[in-house]
């Protein structure tokens, strides 16, 4: 992936093209403000959710495409997912941060900026552990995911006093694949880091949970 590949995006009100300087260096970060059906149906729009590259045109972090509802488009219906490989994944109340190498160091973001005042914050509350996971892939040329919470920020759900990060997907920045959840728990035996958590429950346990909370 290539800053020049979004090219086509850059005069879509819809998406901004912003730029940073990080570590001396300027970064550029590109996001949907509002999304449509209209702008998702466009050539690598769903890749416009806090994507980084440098000054090159490299992409240098590469956080989640992006994903819909059960049923929201035409190939999100129960009837075209449902005899898909699917898993169930915590879906935590918090927000979600990426790390960027620059000049040998990290620096980490939200999805729209490394100045955001939760990206400052997360930054003073890295543990080691996570440091040099983070800095491990990073060199591989890989896209770690978190969540992190913290009862400063605090968005519904309490999850302690502690700050806390716990990782969601690791993603290849060039091919955008991501790795297995497997691979994800050795990290989490290597490293010490916590994985978000995985359940035995199939589409229809899902669905059928979602309606009974609502009800």
């Amino acid at each position: 992936m290539k800053l020049q590949d979004l090219e086509h995006l850059r005069s879509d009100r819809r998406i901004r093209f912003s730029n940073e300087i990080v570590n001396g260096q300027e970064l550029t970060i590109v996001c949907y403000m509002v999304g449509d059906n209209e702008l998702w149906q466009l050539p690598l729009a769903t890749e416009c959710r806090g994507i980084v590259f440098d000054a090159n045109g490299d992409c240098v972090c590469r956080p989640f495409h992006k994903f819909f509802n059960v049923g929201e488009n035409y190939f999100t219906q129960v009837s075209t997912v449902s005899g898909m490989n699917l898993e169930a994944l915590e879906k935590r109340d918090g927000s979600m941060l990426t790390p960027v190498l620059v000049g040998g160091k990290v620096f980490w973001k939200t999805k729209k900026s490394f100045n955001s005042e939760i990206a400052i914050e997360a930054a003073n509350n890295v543990p080691q552990n996570v440091m040099t996971l983070a800095i491990w892939l990073l060199r591989q040329n890989f896209t770690p995911i978190f969540e992190y919470t913290s009862p400063f920020n605090k968005v519904v759900l309490n999850y302690g006093e502690t700050p806390a990060f716990v990782l969601l997907a690791v993603r290849h920045n060039e091919s955008g694949n991501y790795i297995a959840y497997d691979e994800m728990k050795e990290l989490e035996t290597a490293y010490g880091v916590e994985v978000i958590k995985k359940f035995d429950m199939t589409l229809q346990d899902c669905l059928n949970q979602v309606d009974t909370s609502l009800r």
